[in-house]
């Protein structure tokens, strides 16, 4: 979303330079709301890939599975 809002803000940029297509204060406003909300989902990416992890090591799982064990007769 991020590079959305990047890409949007410079297709307004050259639009209002090229063709003088400026509504006042709008495309500032959507591409701070669009950058802002893709940096939170980055965020909470990361946030959950760190639960996550976290989840797997207190899971008390075995390091390692036994497969079949030793018959000393």
């Amino acid at each position: 979303m991020s590079l959305f809002s990047l890409g949007y803000g410079l297709y307004a940029i050259i639009g209002a330079l090229c063709f003088g297509n400026v509504v006042r204060g709008w495309t500032s406003l959507v591409a701070l709301i669009v950058f802002i909300g893709g940096m939170q989902l980055i965020i909470l990416g990361i946030i959950g890939e760190y639960i996550a992890r976290i989840y797997e090591q207190v899971k008390r799982r075995p390091i390692y599975i036994k497969r079949h064990g030793r018959k000393d007769s």
